[in-house]
């Protein structure tokens, strides 16, 4: 988990950049938007399944539930927490909606907000965007994505040489 945490007023400021630069793209590419909310649990256990059925994930249902707007729930559980998918382009709006709420969320149950990532549906190569104080997520497809594939093979290549 992230050592520096944000609070609502850095997810907002660093959010309305990430916005305003989703907005720029917008207007050169065709873009099927989607986010993902990345919360996490403050207190990690090896003990939690890897399912809704994690404590924190029970916990989070009825918050999730009761929200103003639609998020597909990814309930991951284990130590990796909850992906939450959201299918609308961001505006300041968007933002200033869903922010407050994800933070009240994960301080309800005992979960880190580290963030959100745009990572838009088409087109297929797109370089995702993350807005979080250590939040890093790649498409695959994209070139900085088969970049970062390309360095963990060599790490790993490298780590299995020295043992």
């Amino acid at each position: 988990m992230s050592e520096e945490i944000w609070s609502e007023e850095d997810h907002l400021r660093h959010g309305l950049e990430t916005v305003a630069e989703i907005e720029k793209l917008a207007e050169h590419e065709q873009i099927i938007p989607r986010t993902c909310f990345h919360l996490t649990p403050i207190t990690l256990s090896d003990d939690e399944p890897w399912s809704d059925e994690a404590s924190f994930c029970q916990q989070a249902k009825p918050f999730f539930e009761a929200l103003n707007f639609k998020l597909d729930i990814d309930y991951v559980g284990g130590t990796s927490g909850i992906e939450a998918y959201d299918f609308e382009m961001p505006t300041e709006v968007w933002l200033r909606e869903r922010v407050p709420a994800l933070l009240d969320i994960g301080v309800k149950t005992g979960m880190l907000f580290e963030g959100w990532s745009f990572e838009p549906t088409e087109p297929e190569d797109f370089s995702y965007m993350t807005c979080g104080p250590t939040l890093e997520v790649f498409n695959s497809k994209s070139p900085e994505g088969i970049a970062a594939i390309e360095q963990l093979k060599r790490e790993a290549a490298a780590s299995s040489e020295n043992n």
